[in-house]
């Protein structure tokens, strides 16, 4: 029996088929994982995806105790000490209430741009990209009212408060997983 002969034409239209069907099927097997990935509670993605973006509380906490404070006396803004290490307490759980945010807009940012990239843009598409946006401007004026705010109550505090936040945003990362090793 003779071999089946092959043209060059034939054997390149079937390279191409092959080609386009291991790429639809990785578009398809993409699409799934994504659209399974933002479905699940708790993840960072479905926090700020799916619902409204909203300002930390800390956030709040801090306004309210200087406004609290600044009222009680009497608008003025010099405070006692211990007002004043009660201000810095609360600046900073609100500087690390910013540090998850920043690690989420990262995340996020490449994630999203990569999508856009890769798909056509749909209205979800563009509520993601405006939600990522707006995350992005609130911490950009929260890092500066944050580092002004430090220097305000104390000098050069600004300039190392993110630091040591930071640092103390891993350390109770790190007791947090130690506690849930110690429960097992």
């Amino acid at each position: 029996m003779d071999p089946i002969k092959i043209t060059p034409f034939e054997e390149s239209i079937s390279i191409m088929i092959m080609v386009f069907t291991t790429l639809v099927s990785l578009f398809i097997g993409y699409r799934y994982w994504s659209s399974n990935t933002l479905k699940k509670k708790g993840s960072p993605a479905s926090e700020w995806r799916l619902r409204k973006w909203i300002a930390p509380r800390e956030y709040i906490k801090y306004q309210e105790l200087k406004d609290n404070i600044i009222n009680l006396n009497n608008g003025k803004r010099n405070i006692n000490e211990d007002d004043s290490k009660r201000l810095r307490d609360a600046l900073l759980k609100r500087a690390i209430a910013v540090i998850p945010i920043i690690f989420d807009i990262q995340a996020e940012g490449e994630a999203s741009q990569s999508v856009l990239n890769n798909t056509i843009n749909t209205s979800r598409t563009n509520k993601e990209l405006q939600t990522l946006k707006e995350k992005k401007s609130f911490v950009d004026s929260e890092m500066e009212l944050i580092r002004i705010e430090a220097d305000i109550l104390m000098e050069g505090w600004g300039a190392q408060i993110f630091a040591q936040s930071l640092r103390l945003h891993k350390a109770l990362e790190q007791h947090k997983a130690d506690e849930i090793k110690k429960d097992k």
